[in-house]
């Protein structure tokens, strides 16, 4: 070949290259200025029932925006500032469930992501740039584990969490990739632990898992292509703690009757229902009818761009009223004593 031809064939190659290193190392994260510009609300405290020593359930619904997970630090942040005011006021003892909302470790992905990323107008989009980071670091070779799968750092989070306060977290769900039975392949799923105080958990100890809905199968083949539905979904779990029995589930799978039958015969008295749809009605109507002593709904709060979350938890007794009584998706930190 002519080394002129040699020269603009190797410029087709390098160039790319040249502009994808410039891209990665020009790049500046959201900073300090920028992110304590945003509002930051205060948290309301809510209390339903009564202190008998028997136990409480805290339900913390943040507000959130998807610059909550810029950094670790700030995600740290968000979820134990409520956790803090909670102390304050009494509400944690060692017969404590703190709860928080479906997807608090989904948006994980995006942590340390260049601020472009969260200027975006739409999910697809960010997580489409956020591919393309990953492609040409790994292209240089650098280190992208974390960035694929920051399950890691949400498992080491809500232990140290739980140690640190002394009580138990249901840290809402994470999607993550997991083993199946062929060691080869994983499989996505929406995943659910319960953080112990008093002991270490592992990957393989989540209490549920089911399937990602379509459009997060969508945006999560940005960071790697895995199966999803080769394992068993988890959509039903009943969870003896030392000072209660729940039976926990997700909201979406509660409006079919089959469904419903399945949670009569786990004879539990207390629900704790994760759900992303603030309308649903069902639960309540169901709760009351099945006098159930306590039924807790936790629904995420917050912007994510265009995902939207419109709030709605709440926690009821077997005679009172839920509270809050409509829907909100203010912060919340709602007391529930058993």
């Amino acid at each position: 070949m002519i080394p002129f031809w040699k020269n603009v064939a190797a410029s087709f190659i390098l160039i790319p290259i040249f502009l994808g290193i410039a891209y990665i190392f020009s790049g500046k994260q959201i900073s300090s200025e920028q992110y304590n510009s945003l509002t930051h609300k205060e948290y309301q405290i809510l209390t339903n029932g009564y202190d008998r020593n028997a136990g409480n359930v805290v339900v913390i619904q943040p507000e959130w925006r998807l610059e909550n997970f810029s950094s670790e630090e700030r995600f740290l942040k968000s979820v134990e500032t409520p956790l803090k005011q909670a102390k304050q006021n009494g509400l944690l003892k060692k017969n404590t469930l703190v709860v928080f909302p479906p997807h608090t470790g989904s948006f994980l992905y995006f942590l340390n992501s260049r601020q472009e990323v969260f200027k975006k107008t739409n999910l697809e989009e960010a997580f489409h740039f956020i591919k393309l980071e990953i492609l040409f670091r790994s292209i240089l070779g650098l280190n992208m584990e974390k960035k694929l799968d920051p399950s890691s750092t949400y498992l080491r989070i809500f232990s140290n969490l739980s140690r640190t306060y002394g009580v138990y977290i249901l840290p809402g769900s994470i999607l993550m990739p997991i083993e199946n039975s062929n060691l080869d392949l994983k499989t996505w799923k929406e995943v659910v632990y319960i953080f112990d105080p008093n002991k270490q958990i592992t990957f393989k100890e989540d209490v549920l898992a089911r399937t990602p809905t379509t459009t997060w199968k969508k945006n999560l083949a940005a960071f790697q292509k895995i199966e999803t539905g080769s394992t068993e979904d988890k959509l039903l779990t009943t969870y003896q703690f030392p000072f209660a029995r729940f039976g926990i589930f997700y909201l979406d799978e509660f409006k079919n009757p089959e469904f419903q039958e399945k949670v009569k015969k786990t004879f539990v008295s207390r629900v704790i229902v994760l759900g992303e749809n603030p309308s649903e009605t069902d639960l309540k109507e169901w709760a009351i009818k099945s006098n159930l002593e306590s039924t807790i709904r936790i629904i995420p709060s917050g912007s994510f761009l265009d995902q939207n979350y419109g709030g709605g938890s709440y926690i009821k007794t077997r005679y009172g009223s839920s509270t809050p009584g409509v829907n909100s998706r203010e912060p919340l930190i709602l007391n529930l004593f058993l």
